[in-house]
């Protein structure tokens, strides 16, 4: 990709502000939290400061299924920016993508 910058490799920050509009543009589907019904459904992605999806903070949580990884990382950060405990899962399920837990009450029906 060409660019007129000196460093095409060098990190530039971006700042992103994402309310709860926004936020529900990140994730096409919700649902109260299935890990313990389900949990080999669901594998834990680490590399992040994760919480175990199996941890009573998420008892009465909400799964989040996005469409990108770019959409998971987002929400994952507008969640923890909210006062919120996240791990981000991957539903083997038909391979239906990154799901982010949170321990945001679910309030859906």
């Amino acid at each position: 990709m060409p660019t007129d910058h000196e460093d095409p490799l060098a990190t530039v920050t971006v700042q992103v502000v994402v309310n709860g509009h926004t936020a529900e543009l990140l994730a096409h589907t919700w649902a109260g939290n299935l890990y313990d019904e389900q949990n080999d459904r669901f594998e834990l992605i680490t590399g992040f400061d994760s919480v175990l999806p199996s941890d009573p903070v998420f008892a009465d949580g909400t799964m989040s299924w996005s469409n990108t990884a770019s959409d998971a990382l987002l929400l994952c950060g507008y969640e923890r920016a909210s006062g919120h405990t996240v791990a981000l899962l991957w539903d083997l399920a038909d391979d239906r993508g990154l799901v982010v837990l949170s321990s945001r009450q679910y309030l859906g029906t």
